[in-house]
Parts: C-alpha cells; sequence; structure tokens
C-alpha cells in the first residue's frame, strides 16, 4: 500500500513539471516549474517520510485514518491535471519568448542602483525604529546585534503563532514596507546578469543580500532563504538563458550555507537564547523535523486530514476567497479586523487549537476544497489558465518594452504562485498588489529610459544629414 501512496504521490509533481518543460513560455520552465517543486516538496517527500521514516506523528494534521490519504492523493491529483489543462487552454500559436534583448536594455545603472540602495537602507531604519516604538520583541536597536536577542526573537515568533490567548497585531503592514528591499535585490541582482554590469551592481547586491539575511533572522522567515535561491536561478534563465558552471558552482557552495541558516533559526524557535549547547546532529533532526512534519509547502498530511474532517463541517462557498477586500485595511485602524489567511479557520475550527495569531498553511488546492469540496478541483482550470496568460503577457516583447513588465513577472507572477502554493490566496494577492505598483513604479520609467537611449543611439547611427531630411520623425531647422 506505502509503494502506491508514493507511486501516486510521486505523478502529482510530475504533471507541471511535464507540462512546463513541453509547453512553458517562459526560460527555465515558468510558474509550472515553482508549482511542481512546492508539490516535490510537500506530496511525495512528506508521504515517504509519514510512512517510512517518521517516529512522532502526534500532529493535529497527522490524525486521521489512511484511506483520507487515498482521497487526498486522488483530489489533489486531479487538480494538478486540471491545472495543466487551463495552462493549455491559455496557450496561443506562435507564443515565443523574445524580449531578452529589450530586457538587458532596461538594466538600471550606477546611478538609479544607488537610489535603489539608499532607498532600501532608509525603509529598513525606519521599519525597525516603528517596531522598536511599539517593543516590538526588542528595547533598543542594538540589542537586534546580539545573539540572544536574534535566537529570542525567533522563539517569541513560535509563541505568538501558536499561543492561545492574545490575538491582535501582527504588524503586517508595516513589514508590508520590507518589500521595498526585495524589490530592489531582484531588480539590482537582474541588472548585475545583464552586459552592463558594474562594481556598484555587486556592491548593491551584497549589501542588499545582507539586509534580506538580516531581515530573515530577526523575523524568522526560514523560507526567504529558499526564496532568494530560487529567485536567483530563475533570473539567470530570464536575462541570460542559462546558468554558467561558475555560477551553479556558487550555488553549490550557498545551498548548505543557506540550510544551515535554516537549521541554526530552526533550534532558535525551539530553544531561544539557550540554544547554545544544541549538538549538531540534534540540530539537524531539529531541522528535518520542521520541514518534514510541518504543513510548509504544499503539505498533502494537511489536505488529508482536512477532507476528513470537513464532513462536519459546511463548505465556505467561496468565502476565504474575498477576504481579499478588506486586507488593505491595517489593524491599527480595525482592531478587531477578522484574520485575512483562512489557515486561522483550520487551525481554530477544524483542529480546534483555539485562538492564535498563526493559522495552518493552507495552498490553494487546499483553500478550493475548503471552499468547494470536490468541485474545488476546476479552481485549478482557472489557475492554470491564468498563470499561462500572465506569463506570456508579462514577457511578451510589445509590454516588456513599454511597461517594463518583466519586472512584474519576477516580483508578481514568480512569487505569487510560490506563496499561492504554500498560503491562502487572499495573503498571496494581498502581496501581489502591493507587489504590482513597486514593479509599476520602476519597469515603467526603465523602459521609458530604455527607449529614449534607443531612440538616441538610432539618430546618431542616421547621422546629421539623414536627421535633417526627417528620417523616423525627427527634423532639424532648416539652413
Amino acid at each position: 500500500m506505502v509503494a502506491a501512496y508514493l507511486a501516486i504521490a510521486l505523478l502529482v509533481p510530475l504533471v507541471p513539471l511535464l507540462t512546463a518543460w513541453r509547453y512553458a513560455f517562459a526560460p527555465g520552465g515558468g510558474p509550472l516549474l515553482l508549482v511542481s517543486f512546492a508539490l516535490f516538496l510537500g506530496v511525495p517527500m512528506k508521504v515517504a517520510y509519514t510512512y517510512l521514516f517518521a517516529s512522532d506523528l502526534s500532529a493535529p494534521w497527522f490524525q486521521r485514518p489512511d484511506s483520507a490519504l487515498e482521497y487526498a492523493l486522488v483530489y489533489i491529483l486531479l487538480f494538478m491535471v486540471l491545472v495543466s489543462v487551463g495552462y493549455a487552454l491559455g496557450m496561443r500559436r506562435e507564443e515565443r519568448f523574445d524580449a531578452r534583448p529589450v530586457l538587458r536594455a532596461q538594466a538600471i545603472g550606477p546611478q538609479a542602483t544607488l537610489v535603489l540602495l539608499v532607498v532600501s537602507v532608509a525603509m529598513f531604519a525606519i521599519v525597525l525604529v516603528l517596531l522598536q516604538s511599539r517593543k516590538h520583541g526588542f528595547s533598543d536597536l542594538t540589542d537586534l546585534l546580539t545573539f540572544e536577542k536574534i535566537a529570542d526573537l525567533n522563539r517569541s515568533k513560535l509563541d505568538m503563532i501558536s499561543r492561545v490567548e492574545g490575538f491582535g497585531k501582527s504588524y503586517a503592514f508595516i513589514f508590508a514596507f520590507l518589500g521595498v528591499i526585495w524589490f530592489s535585490f531582484i531588480v539590482i541582482v537582474c541588472s548585475s546578469l545583464s552586459d552592463n554590469r558594474t562594481r556598484s551592481h555587486v556592491a548593491a547586491v551584497l549589501i542588499l543580500l545582507a539586509l534580506v539575511l538580516f531581515e530573515s533572522l530577526i523575523r524568522g522567515k526560514r523560507l526567504s532563504l529558499i526564496n532568494i535561491l530560487l529567485f536567483f536561478v530563475i533570473a539567470c534563465y530570464i536575462v541570460r538563458g542559462h546558468i554558467s558552471t561558475k555560477m551553479w558552482a556558487g550555488l553549490a557552495i550557498t545551498f548548505p550555507v543557506m540550510f544551515g541558516v535554516f537549521t541554526a533559526m530552526s533550534v532558535f524557535r525551539h530553544f531561544g537564547a539557550d540554544s547554545g549547547g544544541i549538538g549538531l546532529q540534534q540540530a539537524a533532526d531539529i531541522a528535518f523535523m520542521h520541514v518534514f512534519r510541518s504543513t510548509y509547502f504544499t503539505d498533502i498530511n494537511n489536505l488529508a486530514t482536512i477532507m476528513w474532517r470537513m464532513e462536519d463541517h459546511e463548505l465556505l462557498m467561496g468565502e476565504s476567497f474575498t477576504r481579499l477586500v478588506t486586507s488593505f485595511i491595517p489593524r491599527e485602524f480595525w482592531p478587531d479586523k477578522p484574520a485575512i489567511s483562512v489557515g486561522i479557520f483550520v487551525r481554530t475550527e477544524i483542529y480546534g487549537v483555539g485562538r492564535a495569531l498563526g493559522g495552518i498553511n493552507t495552498p490553494l488546492p487546499t483553500e478550493a476544497y475548503l471552499n468547494f469540496g470536490w468541485g474545488g478541483v476546476f479552481v485549478g482550470v482557472v489557475y492554470g489558465f491564468a498563470l499561462r496568460r500572465f506569463e506570456v503577457w508579462c514577457l511578451s516583447v510589445r509590454n516588456v518594452e513599454r511597461y517594463g513588465s518583466a519586472w512584474l513577472y519576477i516580483f508578481v507572477v514568480l512569487p505569487v504562485t510560490w506563496v499561492m502554493m504554500q498560503s491562502s490566496f487572499a495573503l498571496a494577492m494581498t502581496g501581489a498588489i502591493v507587489a504590482t505598483v513597486m514593479a509599476l513604479a520602476i519597469g515603467i520609467p526603465a523602459a521609458m529610459s530604455a527607449r529614449r537611449r534607443e531612440q538616441l543611439r538610432g539618430a546618431a547611427a542616421m547621422g546629421p544629414a539623414q536627421i535633417g531630411r526627417g528620417g523616423d520623425g525627427i527634423t532639424t531647422p532648416a539652413e
């Protein structure tokens, strides 16, 4: 029976992977590649761990009969088949990615790089001051430079997520401004991969990388480390079309370092400032437990248990998808605002854990079931169709030239795809709308600047005589 479970589980990520490999518009596989990766970690890897290696299955999302897993595997396989169907329905003839030269031309120069770097550092400092003024875990900014305070902040995040009482402010509105740092990091990374790379690009990338890692440490955002590697690889494929041997070697060195940081943050969550005496073996066990015993990624165990327990609850009938409407009202102004994520409902109503600030991860296939039952598989058609059309729109030559829309693909479409396979729709789309504003704020000026440079180069190539005759609409006064 376990072999049958594993065989079906392996088919789930294979469906979007094959679709991406054969039909993706974007270089490197497009958003379906991220979908496949999240499914691989959440379905076959979780099934293998649950039935072959797990020694402790006391978490509530393991409390269901084996038959529930069978239904969950069939459901999610159907969902992904329909995602691929929707993706195919969104295809048009003669669609081809030709925007790489245009994207390279829109790479920002040293001055714009410096502006983004200064804005990012200033925004980071402002957010820290705002949090400090609200006594968010530290009384002095210098505390954040100590091992004990970083460990305590990671531990306090676990307490905040798991606590039964004190449901209240998460300061998500303040933390949203840190998206500027992520956006600047991605833009400058892409520019550094172009033909116009300068030392200022490299220096800015290193400084912003340090800020992103520091933010991840003090906020306990362990999956940000995976995001950095994923989006760097994707940016290489989009801007350059390949990854050099030198870059692969660098990634091979970076991955164990990132996993070491992830392990340290996992230990911090358990032991706080007392983490110093933990051995390597125990630390590794904690890290693997946090991946495979958690609801990270598109977790099949969570889906199976929800499907089994939803027999005693009414379907939400689309209610969780409409929470996007109230998501932009800060809790500063509406203290009792209902939770945006449906994960709170899962934690309190399905699992009966009680009120808490954090919820259970509820990716799109699971959320679709919570709303429509088995009919939720048809959400996959809409999702696949939307992925394809957004992918093509953002990377078409026309839109890249006009709006700098490639930044929307890198900073909106890909992150939303990744988040939606791990978290709720409203939460993912809230971040997407904010990111869209930031992406267009730099994408449109970058596109306009690139067009002006191209016009000037064209005018210089034509020469004074042709310009005087009004070539390309450029005229000079008559002699």
